[in-house]
This record gives structure tokens, C-alpha cells and sequence, in this order.
């Protein structure tokens, strides 16, 4: 009887480890927007950022997950207004990407530049054309230690809890995963959007604590 105890036991323990790995595997399925890098640098006055990220197009917050597309996103920021037109262009893995950026601001421009794949560099060289002509190279910013986004996803959704809605075994909704960085610290943000609410949590980029939490009406 005890024998059958055990074996019933470690029958459990392998049936939740299992559903714990599909659970892990089922969430990524329904990341809408995942940021694994940024990288900064400037020159001339000008301040560069880059966001490597894979996205949906156009990334909306409606409850559901597209295809993701793997993008570099440029976004360069000036102390003086920006006039006239620009190109931005790029060399990932060899090959050259151009782009003509969207003024958000005076002094604040952006580009979303699609990859052929992923975006897995530490360095990267963008050059600005127009009527300012700049060349900046960027590095990543991200120290040691930063954990794989699944880990942040995990703790997520143990703080986000019961508020996770599921049919069946499906996730309802879709989940935004971007990595930050802030005042010398990098975070994991985790957004969870079912289509009605959006649940946010940031974790430590070690994956082991929440930072914060909160919830609004998307």
C-alpha cells in the first residue's frame, strides 16, 4: 500500500511538472511583443536608441496575439528641432535596411525597421541622413544576469494569478514581454491584456521578484 502511495505520488509530481512546461511553452505562444535588447549611443548631440524586438504588425492591444516579425526600432533625439527629410539606415548580419523615420516630436524622431530575422547583436552602426548627417555606434546596455523572458513571464502570472482567464486550456488574451533599462538596473515588463483589462508587472531582471503591479481598463 505504501508502494502504491509513492508511485501515485511521483505519478502527481510528473503530471504538474509536465503541465508547468506546457503552461511555459502555451504562454509564449501568445506574446505579441517581445523586446530582448537595447542598445544606446550618441554623437554630434543627437541621442541614439534601438529597440530589438519581434512584434505583431501593427501591434495593437486587443486581446490577441499576431505573428510575430522580427524588428530593429530606431529612435534618435535631438537638443534642436529636427527640419526637412531623413533616412535611417542599418547593416544587420551583412545585409543593409534603410528607412525614413516619423517625427513624434521637434526633436524626437523614430523608425520601425523590419529584420529578415531577429536582431542578436551587441553592436550596431546607424546612420542618419538628411539634413544632419550622423553615424553613431550603439551598444547594449543590459548587464549580466538578465533572465530569459519565459522566467519573467512565470513570475508574472503568479502574481497576476486567478485575474488570467483561460477557455479550455487555452490563454484567453496576449502578452507583451519588453526588457528595460533604468537608472542602472535592467527590468522585465510583463503585460497581460485579455481584451477588457491590461495587468502589468515588472519583475527583476533575475526573474525571481515582482517589482510592481498594476491594472487598467485597455
Amino acid at each position: 500500500m505504501k508502494l502504491k502511495r509513492l508511485v501515485c505520488a511521483l505519478v502527481s509530481v510528473a503530471v504538474l511538472v509536465s503541465f508547468a512546461a506546457c503552461g511555459l511553452k502555451d504562454k509564449k505562444n501568445y506574446v505579441s511583443q517581445l523586446r530582448t535588447d537595447i542598445l544606446t549611443g550618441n554623437a554630434e548631440g543627437l541621442e541614439f536608441t534601438a529597440y530589438a524586438e519581434e512584434r505583431e504588425i501593427p501591434l495593437i492591444s486587443d486581446g490577441y496575439a499576431g505573428v510575430r516579425t522580427p524588428v530593429i526600432i530606431i529612435k534618435i533625439s535631438s537638443l534642436s528641432a529636427f527640419y526637412g527629410t531623413y533616412e535611417i539606415s542599418i547593416t544587420v548580419d551583412g545585409k543593409n535596411y534603410s528607412a525614413s523615420p516619423e517625427l513624434k516630436a521637434d526633436t524626437v524622431m523614430r523608425a520601425v525597421i523590419p529584420l529578415e530575422k531577429a536582431f542578436k547583436q551587441k553592436e550596431i552602426t546607424v546612420a542618419l541622413k538628411g539634413e544632419k548627417n550622423v553615424s553613431a555606434t550603439l551598444a547594449s546596455v543590459l548587464p549580466e544576469g538578465v533572465c530569459e523572458y519565459g522566467k519573467a513571464i512565470d513570475a508574472a502570472f503568479s502574481a497576476i494569478g486567478e485575474n488570467a482567464v483561460y477557455e479550455g486550456k487555452k490563454l484567453k488574451g496576449e502578452i507583451f514581454a519588453r526588457v528595460l533599462f533604468e537608472n542602472g538596473n535592467a527590468y522585465w515588463y510583463v503585460g497581460y491584456a485579455n481584451g477588457q483589462t491590461v495587468y502589468s508587472v515588472l519583475v527583476g531582471a533575475d526573474g525571481e521578484r515582482v517589482v510592481a503591479q498594476k491594472e487598467f481598463r485597455n
